[in-house]
């Protein structure tokens, strides 16, 4: 007999509790527990980051998102903290934090109940929307490309009568406004700390996309076209 979308979501919850809690978590655990203290906090510059800060910076991801989002928790993650740790933390001290950090996260994945996370978006919209299982009327009537339909999902998921879970508002970007925000946050220099987000693939297609645009600017307007740039490089 064909599986449910109810017997998939399941399916699919339960696949990643296993492979999580069964797998990732004890591999990853045993690796950290054969480094040393040295080993642990080693960088080869000031740029990268030791395999303690990835550890900080996994428990601040999982406790933020997943913890802290489902039980209605004050968000108290200090993301730029994670990655500025220099003084050495033991690696017990490192997995004892994250293991408590993944013993909630699996209460939270275990919880039954059908539910929904948003992250509204400042114009209205959301720029991140997760169903624990498909709700295809969540999509319906919606005026899209408005400002309302943030508003509109939120009303639709209480007729649905599901539980919703709100992540803190941001912005997307679908605009000449936006992009130029974007663009800003990851190509302009800062004096107060790294970036809450990092976004390292979009930071280098728009660097990209940026030193293309000005090599077509400079170039003679028979020369400008695709090729341009593909020559210049």
């Amino acid at each position: 007999m064909a599986a449910t979308h109810a017997d998939v979501h399941e399916l699919f919850l339960e696949h990643s509790r296993r492979m999580l809690f069964e797998q990732y978590w004890p591999r990853l655990k045993g690796c950290v527990e054969s480094l040393t203290e040295e080993q642990l906090w080693w960088r080869p510059n000031e740029a990268c980051n030791s395999i303690g800060n990835l550890l900080l910076h996994l428990n601040g991801n999982v406790r933020q998102w997943l913890v802290a989002s489902f039980n209605r928790l004050e968000d108290s993650r200090n993301r730029p903290v994670e990655f500025n740790q220099r003084e050495s933390i033991s690696a017990s001290t490192l997995l004892d934090r994250l293991g408590e950090t993944m013993r909630e996260a699996a209460e939270v994945l275990a919880r039954p109940g059908d539910r929904m996370v948003l992250g509204a978006a400042e114009d209205g919209g959301y720029y991140m929307i997760g169903l624990k299982a498909p709700h295809a009327a969540l999509f319906r009537d919606v005026t899209w490309s408005t400002d309302q339909v943030s508003a509109q999902t939120l009303a639709q998921a209480a007729t649905l009568g599901l539980e919703v879970v709100m992540l803190p508002s941001w912005f997307d970007v679908d605009d000449p406004a936006s992009l130029t925000r974007l663009v800003d946050d990851l190509t302009t220099p800062r004096h107060d700390g790294p970036l809450p987000y990092a976004a390292p693939a979009t930071r280098a297609w728009l660097e990209h996309v940026v030193l293309a645009e000005r090599l077509i600017a400079k170039a003679p307007p028979e020369r400008r076209g695709r090729d341009v740039y593909q020559a210049e490089r």
